[in-house]
This record gives structure tokens, C-alpha cells and sequence, in this order.
């Protein structure tokens, strides 16, 4: 399928970036794959707490599928809820284990193959 316009960044007279719903949404998805990763990196380093473990495990496993499956017969309600999800289990680690390198995020192994630093 041809979108030629998928990624399409309007601007007003002065340069600035039109918010638009397809922009919106973009950024959306890119921030739904950075709290996904960096759950997945909290289960894969043991910062979360134990009751958490078997929640975030559970979501990195079945939340993808079930977002994909339901977002469009819930309204959107589905993708917000797992959004909610994640966070409230990050938030938990956040609060009781900070630690400075929870800010690491790993690159996607076609863009890097590496750990990227912030």
C-alpha cells in the first residue's frame, strides 16, 4: 500500500511544525515502544519489584497482541490502558530503585546493535 503522505510534516509561514492527528499518533507509537522497551529492560535487569516481575512479564508477552487485536473495537481505550499499565509498574521501580543507568536504552538491533547512552 502506497502512503505517500504517512510522515508528512505540515509548517505554517514561520517554519514551526503543524501538530496534525497522523503526527500525533506517530509520536504516540514511538513513545509505546520506548515504555515498552524500557519495561522490557527493567524485567531483564531486575529493577522492578518482585510482585511487578510476573505483571511486567505478563504484559511484555500478551499487551502487543491484545493492543493490536482491540484498540479499534475499544475506541483506543485498549492502547491507552496498556500505556497505564506499563507506567504504573515503571513508576513503582522509579520510586523505590532508581538508579541513573535505568535511563539506557537499547537501539534497535538494525539501527545499532549496541547499548545507547543518553
Amino acid at each position: 500500500m502506497d502512503w505517500p503522505d504517512a510522515a508528512t510534516v505540515f509548517t505554517d509561514e514561520q517554519g514551526n511544525a503543524i501538530a496534525t492527528r497522523q503526527w500525533e499518533a506517530w509520536r504516540e507509537g514511538i513513545e509505546d515502544v520506548e515504555i515498552a522497551r524500557m519495561l522490557q529492560s527493567a524485567v531483564k535487569k531486575g529493577w522492578l519489584r518482585p510482585g511487578d516481575m510476573p505483571a511486567a512479564k505478563r504484559w511484555l508477552a500478551e499487551i502487543p497482541t491484545k493492543v493490536i487485536d482491540e484498540n479499534q473495537k475499544t475506541g483506543g481505550r485498549a492502547v491507552q490502558e496498556a500505556r497505564s499499565q506499563a507506567l504504573a509498574i515503571l513508576d513503582r521501580a522509579w520510586d523505590t530503585r532508581w538508579k541513573p543507568e535505568m535511563l539506557t536504552f537499547s537501539a534497535p538491533a538494525h539501527a545499532k546493535g549496541d547499548d545507547v547512552q543518553p
